[in-house]
């Protein structure tokens, strides 16, 4: 997989430097590095490595708490979290453009992250922004359609939302469906870009 480049000073749009809060500051520990970036939904808590993003937290969903996302990073990636004003060109192009499509990912970091997850996590990534597609279409993908249950129980282990997706995986009647992060979050992504949910819209 591609390595992540840092742009120069850390700059992301207009200029402005990636946001820390109050992650501590990167002192030659190990660990992913972690930066604030703007969404559609928010402020996000995006860490990651030398191979791409890690894990990715909306910080409403933590009240902004930094150190809570350490703890949850801890968890997921048994790595540490610390703060970082460099960031990677991907994520600075993601910013400007609104588009995360492009941006590398490593899913072999989430520690309970199962083969499965794995395989329905990579057949979410290509879904086009402005598009949705069916928990049926997608246990089709992996070659289970009896398995849409299952599906959306794997998309509820994303550890990196926004970058892969999941958002735009709805009921096959155009009902948003269950989000980890909550339904109304699922519809403002969506609603952000312009998705249309009805039936003749969906490949179900």
């Amino acid at each position: 997989m591609t390595a992540f480049v840092t742009a120069a000073s850390g700059e992301t749009r207009l200029g402005a430097r990636a946001s820390t809060g109050n992650i501590p500051e990167a002192s030659g520990v190990g660990g992913d590095l972690v930066v604030r970036l703007p969404s559609p939904v928010g402020i996000l808590f995006v860490a990651y490595g030398p191979r791409g993003v890690t894990h990715v937290v909306p910080a409403d969903w933590i009240a902004g708490d930094a150190a809570a996302f350490g703890r949850l990073h801890l968890t997921i990636c048994a790595r540490t979290a610390v703060a970082s004003r460099d960031l990677p060109r991907a994520l600075a192009r993601a910013v400007a453009s609104g588009c995360w499509e492009s941006v590398p990912v490593d899913l072999g970091a989430a520690v309970a992250l199962t083969p499965f997850c794995r395989e329905v996590l990579e057949a979410t990534r290509p879904i086009p922004p402005g598009e949705v597609r069916s928990y049926a279409w997608l246990a089709g993908q992996v070659g289970r359609p009896r398995a849409a249950r299952a599906v959306g129980t794997a998309l509820g282990h994303n550890p990196v939302p926004v970058v892969i997706p999941c958002h735009r995986v709805v009921r096959s009647g155009g009902d948003v469906g269950k989000y980890a992060f909550g339904s109304r979050m699922k519809r403002d992504l969506l609603d952000a870009e312009a998705a249309q949910l009805s039936m003749a819209a969906m490949r179900v």
